[in-house]
């Protein structure tokens, strides 16, 4: 399963970019930090409506609330603390 998905950066280029993940899981709220150990992994939202995560980037140490919108991000993520709320209906799945 392929998508493609557009960015545009500070100039308002553009880019098509090709998300291939070969692996494809679901997260399970309420149970702890999610993560994948060293690796990194992206970001899907199978819900209508964009979510708030408490996340950690593979480069960095700090927890941050990133904004994930429905389909597939752009964002290179290695955890996701799943004992944050999240709306009811909430659908996340990650690939790597």
């Amino acid at each position: 399963m392929s998508q493609i998905v557009e960015i545009k950066n500070a100039r308002s280029t553009t880019l098509g970019v090709v998300f291939q993940p070969s692996r494809l899981t679901g997260v399970t709220w309420g149970e702890g930090i999610y993560n994948a150990g060293k690796s990194g992994f992206l970001v899907k939202v199978d819900s209508a409506s964009p979510v708030t995560l408490l996340v950690q980037y593979v480069d960095d140490e700090n927890w941050v609330s990133t904004t994930f919108f429905p389909g597939w991000n752009p964002d290179w993520i290695k955890s996701i603390d799943t004992d944050e709320d999240v709306p009811e209906g909430t659908d996340i799945k990650v690939g790597f």
